[in-house]
């Protein structure tokens, strides 16, 4: 049985918490390195803003820094969208990522999560 990335994604979705997170991170494509904005953030996969558009398909390793460190994680842009203004959304997954930086976005997701629902209540 063949499973797509976009099926791949899907079941990370599931299994993956998700949070806006406003982080400034750096990816690298095969031809250029730039600066993007991750609005929301989840072990399995990203939504970056304020960047150059890159064509779904591209794999890219995106640099995020948590507690103190910066860790690259391999990605493929799976879709662009375009917000009112007309700039590029990169939806991005993380189709594979070792255990240990797995957990960290995990941990760093659910801070946010944790300071979202106190600032609302």
């Amino acid at each position: 049985l063949d499973v797509t990335l976009e099926s791949q994604v899907q079941i990370a979705r599931r299994q993956h918490q998700r949070a806006s997170v406003g982080m400034l991170v750096q990816v690298v494509s095969a031809d250029r390195v730039a600066s993007y904005m991750a609005e929301n953030l989840s072990a399995g996969g990203a939504l970056l803003t304020e960047g150059p558009e890159l064509p779904a398909g591209t794999d890219i390793s995106v640099a995020l820094k948590l507690r103190g460190d910066t860790w690259h994680v391999r990605g493929r842009v799976l879709r662009v969208q375009r917000d009112a203004s007309g700039r590029p959304t990169l939806a991005v997954a993380f189709p594979s990522i070792v255990p240990r930086v797995q957990d960290l976005i995990q941990s760093h997701v659910l801070t946010c999560l944790r300071k979202s629902a106190r600032s609302s209540s």
